[in-house]
């Protein structure tokens, strides 16, 4: 008797086995991984990216997702994580089960390392919030492996997230970036260069092989962003064998967001008409930038600021029937939970009227309510002097000696067998290269140059660490514009040069391929 077997069947279930963790723990991942806080451009996005947890046969198992900003930048909780996160069996059907689970699912945000070397300790899982239900779904087999949640709270402003922008368009990346949760261990960033592939029929991405980091259990879910730092896609499957860090060209596949965005029924498989409502026809927005939950202030003029728009719903709070039941106000009122977040001042004017059935909430540093401004009986309205948290270099997750530069580290010790007890190098000031310094070909095969337009008064140095901490090149008292620098015996990948000079230390990050 002959058997047939459905090869690519076969081959997806494995990863998928392999892409969903089990036991996760702190540490577990491989040790090429880099902590995410080390890739300081990458800040806002990592603050979006949230470590999923739930239990199933007695085990905890990982993933990983990040919040969507929308259209109506109203700050709702938008999760985008892998869909077989949520249908276990993948049946391709999110049954009453599956979605009674997901209110018990654990979202851990700022799971991370406080500094580039490894801790020693686990970081504490804090920010964490429990239940979510599911919006739009597509399934791994015959779709694109995705499911948009909202959590059932959302995250408070002491938290500090960003909301991640996407990118719907069709446009190939030049490289790539994944913020995961490899695992289930702290905040990881893998990076590549190497060209992405579209695979069955526009469903997935497909990279072969990552520069830096890589991907593990309990990546399932994590954001891949292009070069504009939009999400065009979540980690779906790949074969992960026990040594990651040592196969080159390790296969990574990612649902296209291109492909959810628009596929599948509008009820349950369309991410546009949640994160895109007011869009009709072909009217739709084509990329859409991450903001801050934190604002620095707010100045409200009349009712129409507070999301008054008819097409929005309330918080969910479970499912009845297959169908989500939302909190007050209900589908069709005047207002989402209306909640208004900011460091400094938030100030409403006579004109504003909060009107019953609704639900706004101001937190800041001061609530100024101008004579006149009304809160009319049958409304939820909530005042309080609670400032929040929001950005790079305050609360939690800050960078430490951060900076507001474009490339490289916000702190120059990279090297593992430093404390911070006992770091020499913690008070030097961070900026990146400024504009009368080149550091190029960049990426390059080993052969870089480093040059200066400036005077060089007194000598200068340049260190170069891998992502590990190790100093691959040092060269100190340099009295000319310009050196070579010779890389060509390491390994391809990600480089972090620092050049100390005139009492200031800038940095690069600087691509081996």
């Amino acid at each position: 008797m002959k058997i047939k077997l459905n090869y690519s069947k076969i081959t997806l279930i494995i990863l998928l086995i392999s892409c969903t963790n089990t036991f996760a723990q702190f540490g577990a991942s491989a040790s090429c991984n880099i902590n995410a806080i080390c890739d300081y451009p990458w800040c806002n996005q990592r603050r979006g990216v949230v470590l999923i947890n739930f239990s199933e046969n007695n085990t905890i198992n990982s993933g990983s997702g990040s919040l969507l900003a929308n259209e109506k930048r109203d700050g709702r909780p938008f999760i985008l994580t892998a869909g077989h996160l949520i249908d276990r069996n993948n049946d391709g059907v999110i049954s009453n089960a599956e979605q009674l689970a997901l209110q018990s699912y654990t979202f851990t945000f700022n799971y991370q390392s406080a500094n580039c070397p490894n801790p020693s300790q686990e970081p504490a899982k804090t920010f964490s919030l429990v239940g979510a239900v599911i919006h739009k779904f597509q399934p791994v087999f015959g779709g694109s492996d995705a499911a948009l949640l909202e959590l059932l709270q959302r995250p408070p402003g002491n938290f500090n997230v960003f909301y991640n922008g996407w990118d719907n368009s069709e446009d190939e990346p030049d490289n790539v970036h994944m913020i995961h949760h490899p695992k289930g261990d702290i905040k990881k960033i893998s990076y590549s260069i190497e060209k992405i592939k579209i695979k069955t029929n526009g469903k997935r991405w497909r990279l072969k092989g990552w520069t830096d980091g890589t991907m593990q259990g309990g990546s399932s879910g994590a954001p891949w962003f292009n070069e504009n730092k939009l999400i065009i896609g979540q980690q779906m499957a790949g074969l992960t064998p026990n040594d990651p860090c040592s196969v080159t060209n390790l296969t990574s596949d990612a649902g296209r967001f291109w492909y959810s965005w628009d596929e599948g029924t509008e009820f349950f498989g369309k991410l546009k008409s949640q994160l895109n409502p007011n869009g009709t026809g072909n009217i739709y927005w084509q990329s859409f930038t991450g903001e801050d939950a934190c604002k620095s202030s707010y100045f409200i003029t009349n009712a129409n600021d507070l999301h008054t728009s008819a097409n929005v719903n309330g918080m969910p709070i479970g499912f009845q029937n297959n169908n989500p039941v939302f909190s007050n106000p209900a589908p069709g009122t005047r207002s989402y939970d209306g909640v208004y977040m900011a460091s400094g001042n938030i100030q409403a004017t006579s004109n504003v009227n909060i009107q019953s059935g609704t639900s706004v909430a101001f937190y800041g540093n001061q609530v100024i309510l101008s004579a006149g401004f009304r809160a009319i009986s049958g409304c939820n309205f909530t005042a309080s002097p609670q400032p929040c948290l929001g950005g790079c270099d305050v609360g939690v997750g800050k960078m430490p000696n951060s900076n507001n530069g474009e490339e490289g580290l916000s702190k120059l010790n990279t090297d593992p067998s430093f404390t911070e007890e006992d770091d020499v190098l913690e008070n030097i000031s961070l900026i990146t290269l400024s504009q009368n310094m080149l550091l190029f070909p960049n990426p390059s095969s080993g052969q870089f140059t480093f040059l200066t337009s400036s005077e060089v008064s007194e000598p200068y140095s340049i260190n170069i660490y891998d992502n590990i901490g190790r100093l691959v090149f040092s060269q100190s008292n340099i009295s000319v514009p310009s050196i070579s620098i010779d890389l060509s015996l390491e390994s391809k990948g990600l480089y972090f040069a620092h050049v100390t000079m005139n009492g200031a230390t800038y940095h690069k990050k600087i691509v081996l391929q």
